[in-house]
């Protein structure tokens, strides 16, 4: 039960990360096309959508879901996320399980976003004074603090690889909770109960009900 409560959590947490960075504002001026300048400009523009969407009586969700989607889709690695948490069953997929997985898994990160997303207005959120460092030249962190009223800060990293070029988002640790490992575990014990096909295809279920044109074709 702890478990799981850390992991919807830290998925809250996230969600409010991306929402909120720029209302914590920065005195930095972060290089263009750097993580943190990506995590900044997203945060800005979901922000954006979010009071737009927000300021009618009944928000559209469906428009929500699409819009975030295509704000996040160039800052996340969704491929490198979906192969991560899926961990050593991976590499026993088949090729079109892998693709099946990625695209629901893209479409469950995109719902939960969207669902959280009024749940964080009293939310502050800064970068870090101090950046921590990766040991390799090709992975980047962006730490950042999350100011929730109420609760104590939490210390948000942001884990970003090059990929054909570009930096991307591929996992997230949060107050000490890894994204990637509390998605490895969940999906995991579920595969191993019931199989890849099962999971993947209570996922697309999942999707279908809540409508989300989220679930797009291709990454």
């Amino acid at each position: 039960m702890n478990h799981c409560i850390s992991r919807i959590y830290s998925i809250r947490a996230f969600v409010a990360t991306f929402l909120l960075l720029s209302a914590g504002g920065s005195s930095a001026d972060p290089v263009p096309g750097s993580p943190t300048r990506l995590v900044m400009e997203t945060s800005e523009l979901v922000l954006k959508v979010i009071q737009e969407e927000t300021s009618a009586p009944k928000p559209n969700m469906a428009r929500l879901y699409s819009l975030i989607y295509d704000a996040v889709l160039p800052v996340l690695d969704f491929d490198g996320f979906a192969k991560l948490s899926l961990g050593s069953h991976w590499r026993s997929a088949t090729p079109a399980q892998r693709v099946q997985f990625t695209e629901e898994f893209r479409g469950m990160l995109i719902r939960t976003y969207t669902k959280y997303l009024l749940d964080y207005a009293g939310t502050e959120v800064q970068l870090a004074p101090r950046q921590p460092s990766s040991r390799s030249p090709k992975v980047q962190i962006v730490q950042v603090i999350i100011t929730i009223p109420g609760e104590a800060p939490l210390t948000v990293n942001y884990w970003f690889r090059l990929v054909n070029g570009e930096w991307k988002a591929y996992n997230v640790v949060i107050g000490g909770f890894d994204l990637v490992q509390l998605f490895r575990q969940k999906f995991g014990a579920e595969i191993d109960a019931k199989g890849l096909d099962a999971v993947i295809e209570d996922l697309a279920t999942t999707n279908r009900e809540k409508s989300d044109p989220a679930r797009k074709g291709g990454s």
